[in-house]
């Protein structure tokens, strides 16, 4: 399970990197929008991306079936009340050097300020499709790994720390990697207390509010 959890951090990581890659310097010219190039890319490489792991995590024992998504109004609830408590606890956050909303793929051509009709495009996919297949990977496989030849916290933490350096590889943005850890921390509680189910709705909450921020702040 270890070399699973690494395995897929790696690959998880080079892929999205490389999802980014792509956008920046072959599709967005190509197509003259970065955010139609965006579009492309998360709406197919995500996705493609997300099953390809998930389909060599079932062939090294932890399938679908145990990452613990168990959908129930408890999880549903516990997942939406995280978010907001994220949320309302930003301005806290932001005074012990959170920079603001991180979202799951900031380095990606779509993740500019919504415009025109692709807004709502824009919207949908980071916070609802990118934040799925994130959770699916973070805290459904690396977690759930970890949690099985460790303990529980060894899976909160250590999915943590690898996730926060994860985004920050991605983006770019070194000086957020705190961002991300803390992120990590809030998501990887949820889905210890209330399972994957929780922490994917709170996930895509706080994706769908930071997306439409871009919009509505610039």
């Amino acid at each position: 399970m270890i070399k699973l959890a690494i395995g897929v951090t790696v690959a998880w990581t080079a892929w999205l990197w490389g999802l980014g890659w792509l956008g920046e310097t072959w599709l967005a010219p190509v197509l003259g929008s970065g955010q139609v190039a965006g579009l492309l890319l998360m709406g197919l490489g995500l996705p493609l991306g997300a099953l390809g792991l998930a389909t060599l995590g079932r062939r090294w024992g932890l399938g679908a079936n145990q990452w613990d998504y168990h959908w129930s109004l408890g999880a549903i609830t516990a997942g939406l009340a995280g978010g907001v408590l994220y949320l309302g606890l930003l301005p806290l956050l932001s005074g012990l050097g959170l920079k603001g909303l991180p979202l799951a793929l900031p380095d990606l051509p779509i993740s500019a300020r919504p415009a025109g009709s692709l807004g709502f495009l824009v919207i949908a996919v980071n916070g609802g499709l990118a934040a799925w297949c994130d959770e699916w990977m973070w805290r459904g496989m690396v977690q759930s790994a970890l949690t099985r030849v460790a303990t529980m916290t060894v899976g909160l933490l250590g999915t943590m720390a690898v996730f926060s350096l994860s985004q920050a590889l991605i983006s770019g943005v070194s000086n957020q990697w705190f961002d991300w850890l803390v992120l990590g921390f809030f998501l990887g509680a949820l889905r210890v207390r209330w399972g994957t189910s929780s922490s994917t709705v709170a996930r895509i909450l706080i994706n769908t509010v930071a997306a439409t921020s871009l919009g509505t702040t610039g």
